[in-house]
């Protein structure tokens, strides 16, 4: 047997989620073991297309690694399809929504397949994040949320609902839009910019394509930007972010690892473990007081429980 195992972390470097995560794994990996059966990582650059993750697959990793670790749900997905075409490598999942529904395992408790992994949501982050949002009435009155009812991260649209339904009892004005590509989510947003005083952008609404565009529209206008995507907001400019550790995402995937590993425990076998600890919330306090939030009120909502400053800020987003 042997006493190493090759490890593939697949990472598109063009993504903070995707690197973070990556990193933090290699990093923990390369440590030694007690058991003297170690690692070997390896991360394997690849783009955010369906096509290049096929590619390298096939030509990188395919006989030359024990055990893939792929993050978030689009390559997921992927891999999951690639695998009923071909031998499937055992695999961790990091960062996905909903495995069963994504077709990666047949149950949370016995995946049954050769894929187990971690989730990264619950329904109960979207409700969190919108009493922390109400904090800032009357501030903030007017919320336009919009969201994509197809995208599975989380159950965007309940969140959408619940968000909304919740913010309109604290009395607050909500707007909700359901936009299927990056294009009506931007035009949603330019429409209503002048008579909303934040945008709420939900998981799977914050794609490479998206983040500056909404970052700029917010920022040139005064607007307040909440985000609850994993990003922690720090490459959205947000004034207000409600992140998820990704480091604790990485280290639960080791754990995984070290599981089928050291104590031979089929992926099959491991139950999806699911992290229900509270995500921080990253205020960006030079520009809430900038749009006239009181002092007070940002240092009241700063001590909430969960909740760290961020130290280092931009003044707009680079």
């Amino acid at each position: 047997m042997n006493t190493k195992c090759r490890v593939a972390i697949i990472v598109c470097l063009q993504d903070q989620m995707h690197n973070t995560i990556g990193y933090e794994l290699l990093q923990t990996l390369m440590k030694p073991t007690k058991t003297g059966l170690n690692y070997a990582p390896v991360i394997v650059p690849t783009m955010f297309t369906e096509r290049a993750l096929r590619a390298k697959i096939s030509l990188t990793i395919m006989g030359k690694f024990d055990v893939i670790v792929v993050i978030g749900d689009f390559f997921s997905g992927i891999l999951a399809t690639m695998y009923t075409e071909m031998e499937p490598i055992p695999t961790i999942f990091v960062g996905v929504s909903d495995p069963v529904k994504l077709g990666l395992v047949e149950s949370l408790e016995r995946p049954g397949r050769a894929m187990s992994g971690v989730l990264a949501n619950t329904q109960d982050n979207y409700l969190a994040y919108a009493k922390k949002i109400a904090m800032f009435y009357p501030y903030v009155k007017r919320v336009f949320i919009p969201y994509d009812p197809s995208c599975l991260v989380g159950n965007v649209e309940r969140g959408a609902i619940v968000g909304a339904e919740y913010l309109r009892s604290q009395g607050c004005e909500v707007e909700l839009q359901a936009a299927f590509s990056a294009q009506e989510i931007m035009q949603g947003i330019n429409s209503v910019i002048d008579r909303c005083d934040a945008v709420w952008l939900l998981e799977g609404c914050t794609s490479g394509t998206l983040i500056r565009p909404i970052s700029y529209v917010c920022w040139n206008n005064n607007k307040i930007l909440f985000s609850s995507g994993s990003r922690g907001g720090i490459d959205l400019g947000a004034a207000c972010s409600y992140g998820v550790n990704l480091e604790s995402l990485a280290h639960a995937g080791v754990k995984m690892l070290h599981r089928y590993w050291e104590g031979r425990q089929s992926f099959g076998l491991q139950p999806v473990v699911e992290l229900f600890e509270p995500r921080t919330l990253f205020i960006n306090e030079p520009f809430l007081l900038q749009v006239g939030i009181p002092r007070e009120l940002v240092a009241e909502i700063s001590k909430v429980s969960g909740v760290h400053m961020l130290k280092i800020w931009v003044n707009r987003p680079m």
